[in-house]
């Protein structure tokens, strides 16, 4: 069954000589086989053990196991325990997603410090399925239907066209020991759902259901490349090279078959996302000067073209607020932030705003006041000038010139702080987390 594994392995991950692998090993059936086969091989490795503390003792048992094999192999083993618990309730994000981004972050930093050139988890052909299905439900595109691929930039996958029960049964026949969790024969998760219901009845109508699933995403990772490559082509010609960044002619956009599209696949890679460019579009000849921001970068209109500037270039007077693995990046010394469970209650202090979680986009921008602004202001149902708002509250110029705003990631005001938040931010009856917001005047 895994005879030619090193050989296969080696071709479909392109592993080389001089790579250093980190091995995310669990405790559990897939990466225990996997360490088993990496011992056996020619390849240098370390590994890497996340303990979640989601399991009490079962948890501190996998450590244990993982530890052990470690010692006996004589490999370079590498611990990290998490409160993952805590890190959810402050993100607001569930465990399965908290436990994602602490583990990714910190195989991350590990592999910066130590060396690794490539990170392998024990992904099988199952795991591929599932998340197939998973984003066919939440309406992906052609990326997000490939699967798991063997490759993900430094991230490798060599367990990608094994299935569950070729696993077992290895494991079985070496005498591999692992650990079970409890947890996958629960469904408590929607991956788990797929697993234990969706898989099973699609391969009971249709018995080839698993080679043709495989053929499917083969096939949609080879139209990804050729898809991708066009639009790198599109985007070279799109992008004019600007002092500090590129322009992109909105009439050249345009000129395009379904330009939404290739605005978001041209874009993205500078960290926008399909809500920001949708609103990008729909933005009017009044929308001069509106700006959108990503982790990294700026767009703003000026005229019939979009400029995109590095937000080091751009954010001279300005804070930037992130959302990190680690939780809310805030710089700005004059606002709190804190994300909740909503109660519906919120404070009437102007110095408090009180906003809908579900939709605000990362990352937030503190800034002042600029020729154009609208928002709607709350209690209200059409859009007002900021200049307006100001001269109808009695402030002088230079109040309006000092007044901060906080903007969400799609160019929105958020809040006029210390006044007024946006009708279309409050929190409602279907609000499950809301963002609280202080500010302390200067």
């Amino acid at each position: 069954m895994f005879e030619n594994w090193e050989e296969q392995v080696r071709n479909t991950c392109r592993i080389t000589e001089n790579d250093h692998i980190l091995l995310a090993v669990s405790g559990g059936v897939d990466s225990m086989v996997m360490l088993e086969l990496f011992a056996r091989s020619s390849f240098k490795f370390g590994i890497a053990h996340c303990n979640f503390k989601l399991r009490g003792e079962d948890s501190f048992a996998d450590e244990q196991l993982v530890r052990e094999t470690a010692g006996q192999l004589g490999v370079r083993f590498h611990l990290k325990r998490f409160n993952t618990m805590a890190y959810a309730g402050k993100r607001g994000i569930s465990m399965e997603m908290a436990a994602r981004e602490l583990r990714y972050a910190w195989f991350r930093k590990i592999s910066e410090t130590d060396g690794y050139t490539k990170i392998a988890t024990a992904h099988h052909r199952e795991d591929a399925e599932e998340t197939f299905l998973l984003n066919l439900g939440r309406g992906s595109g052609i990326k997000g239907l490939q699967g798991i691929p063997p490759i993900s930039g430094n991230i490798i996958r060599p367990m990608r066209y094994f299935s569950k029960q070729n696993l077992l049964a290895f494991a079985s026949e070496q005498g591999i020991p692992y650990r079970e969790d409890s947890t996958n024969n629960e469904d408590i998760c929607q991956r788990n759902v797929v697993r234990h219901h969706i898989l099973p009845a699609l391969r009971q109508l249709n018995p080839n259901f698993d080679s043709n699933m495989d053929k499917s995403m083969r096939i949609l990772h080879a139209q990804g490349a050729i898809y991708f490559n066009h639009i790198k082509e599109v985007a070279t010609r799109l992008l004019q090279p600007e002092e500090c960044g590129f322009s992109i002619s909105m009439e050249s956009v345009a000129e395009l078959p379904f330009s939404e599209t290739y605005l978001f696949e041209i874009l993205h890679p500078y960290g926008f996302n399909a809500e920001q460019i949708a609103s990008l579009l729909r933005a009017g000849p009044g929308s001069k000067g509106k700006r959108w921001i990503s982790q990294s970068h700026c767009l703003w209109k000026h005229g019939e073209r979009l400029i995109l500037q590095p937000l080091e270039e751009e954010q001279a007077n300005s804070y930037l607020i992130k959302q990190t693995p680690e939780g809310l990046k805030n710089p700005c010394p004059f606002l709190h932030f804190q994300i909740r469970t909503c109660n519906g209650i919120f404070s009437t202090d102007p110095r408090v705003a009180t906003l809908d979680m579900n939709q605000i986009v990362f990352p937030l921008q503190v800034r002042y006041w600029q020729p154009g602004d609208r928002f709607v202001p709350l209690g209200m149902k059409g859009n007002k000038k900021l200049s307006d708002f100001f001269t109808n509250n009695k402030m002088n110029g230079a109040q309006k010139e000092l007044t901060p705003l906080l903007c969400n990631g799609n160019g929105d005001i958020l809040w006029i702080i210390g006044h007024r938040i946006d009708n279309r931010y409050r929190i409602t009856r279907a609000t499950s987390q809301m963002l609280v917001v202080n500010y302390f005047k200067p």
